[in-house]
Order: structure tokens, then sequence, then C-alpha cells
């Protein structure tokens, strides 16, 4: 009687350990979660940070991230691909330049990886000035990036644009009737040019800089990083299949047309308008990035 009493209690200690057992197991696996679930609440508070709605209704067009009016973006998309299909069979027949064609192109870079001033010159391209927050000397340097390139002077690595250029890209390529009304860009006046010039190298990030230690004040692009981004967003370009097949009689005339648009840029001395100076060659039907 005594031995069967005994083995019971020796069983049901060992089942009351076993219990508690599990229990600690089970308390260590809801400490764990708990952790986790903290964790993704952390993740979400910080995205709804990111992520707002920016007017009175949850329309798409008001909706930003990151400080981006992706929504805004998003509802000028079908016009952008269309503009974008345009320009890419524009740069195969060498009409176009192609810095032009970089940054208005519709990439799948993310926004958080281009130039800030690409994402301000993208932002002034597709919004109302009323929808950007950018202020008119800092939208007259968002619309100096897709000519950067183009005006500027090969110097050892460096591509050098001094404030002469700056201007003569503000009045010959920006200084549209329309943003003439608005912005100081025919004519423009030597503080402005100096005030966005400082705002193209805060825009720039680590690759374009404003230099006024010299007499005459310039804008430095790192000609290296300044290619090495091209290429990334050209490559980006290629990858969205927009491209377009030409005939024999069309990359003959794409010849015809690009040997014209040569002979015209070597009849103005005072602009570097090879894109070959910024690391973008026109080729007879692709756009190339190159590296030396």
């Amino acid at each position: 009687m005594r031995t069967s009493q005994l083995d019971e209690t020796q069983r049901a200690d060992s089942a009351i350990a076993q219990l508690l057992e599990d229990v600690q197991e089970l308390e260590q696996r809801v400490d764990t979660l708990e952790h986790t679930l903290e964790q993704k609440d952390d993740r979400i508070d910080e995205l709804e940070c990111q992520i707002e709605i920016r007017g009175e209704d949850n329309a798409m067009e008001n909706l930003w991230i990151r400080n981006l009016p992706v929504g805004k973006m998003l509802r000028n998309r079908k016009q952008v691909v269309k503009q974008l299909e345009g320009r890419i069979t524009n740069i195969e027949r060498g009409e176009v330049d192609p810095g032009e064609v970089i940054a208005n192109a519709d990439t799948d870079v993310d926004p958080s990886d281009l130039l800030p001033l690409h994402n301000a010159y993208l932002s002034v391209q597709n919004l109302h000035p009323s929808e950007h927050n950018l202020s008119e000397n800092q939208e007259i340097a968002a619309r100096l990036f897709p000519y950067l390139g183009q005006y500027a002077h090969s110097n050892s690595r460096k591509l050098v644009l001094p404030s002469t250029k700056i201007k003569d890209i503000l009045e010959r390529e920006i200084a549209t009737p329309k943003l003439s009304r608005r912005l100081d860009v025919k004519n423009p006046n030597t503080n402005t040019i100096r005030r966005v010039m400082k705002f193209v190298g805060e825009f720039g990030s680590e690759i374009m800089e404003f230099d006024d230690s010299a007499k005459t004040n310039r804008l430095v692009i790192d000609r290296g990083a300044w290619v090495e981004y091209t290429q990334e967003v050209t490559e980006s370009i290629e990858s969205t299949d927009y491209g377009t097949v030409n005939t024999e009689n069309e990359t003959v005339s794409a010849r015809k047309k690009r040997d014209e648009a040569e002979d015209r840029a070597a009849q103005e001395p005072d602009k570097q308008s090879s894109p070959s100076d910024y690391g973008v060659v026109i080729t007879d039907q692709e756009t190339t990035v190159i590296s030396n």
C-alpha cells in the first residue's frame, strides 16, 4: 500500500515538474513574441512618420513619402512615360541631350537613392510651384540639373562650371517666357547666381561642391562619382524596357542628324556640348556611360 502511494506521489511530482518546465518555456516564448511585437510596433511608427496624407481627403495625389509628393508624381506617371518614350526615341536619333533624358527618366531607382538635386528637379518638373516646398532660388538650382554636365569643362578629375556658365544655362536653357515671369533667370542678378550655386552644392550631396575660394565662384563636380551616378540611372532606364528598335533607314537618318548636331556644336566653342565630357556617349541605338 505504501509502495503504491509512493509511486503515485513520484508520478505527481514528475508531472508537476514537467508542467513547471512547460510554463517556463511558454513564458520565454511570450517574452520573445512581445519583444518582436514591440519591434514591429516601432517600425510601424517609423514608417507612419515617413508616410502622410497632406490634404483634406485621402486621395492618392495627397500621399507624401519621405517628404516627397509621391501621390502627385504617380498622378502624372502616364504623361511622364509617354514623354520618356519620345525622349529615348529622340536620343537614339541624336536629337536631344542625354543629360536631359537622365534627369527626366522614370526609373526603378528608389527616390532616396537619387541625388537630392535630382529629386528636386523631378518635383519642379511635375508639380505646380504651389505644390512643392522649394524657394524660387532652390527651384532655379533644381532646373540646372540636366545641363550641368553639358556646360561643364573637364579639369583633371573634376567637372567645373564657373558662375559665367551658370548664367549661360539660365539664359539659354531655362529663361522661357513663362519661367522668366516668376523666376530671376533672364539677365539674372549676381546674388541670385551665387545663391543658386550654393543650393546646387548643398543638393548635390558629395558629388557637387560650391567653391568660392577662387576669384570666380564655381561649381566643382567629382567626375568619377558623376559618371557612376549617371551609369546607375541609365541602367535603370534600360531595365524599364521603354526602348524602341530603329529600321535601317532610321539608323542612317540618325547618323546624319547626329553628325549635323556635332557640326553645330563645333561652331559654339564656349559651350561644352560633347556628352562624353560628363560620362555619356550617344551611339546609334543606345546611350552608354563611359567610366574612364
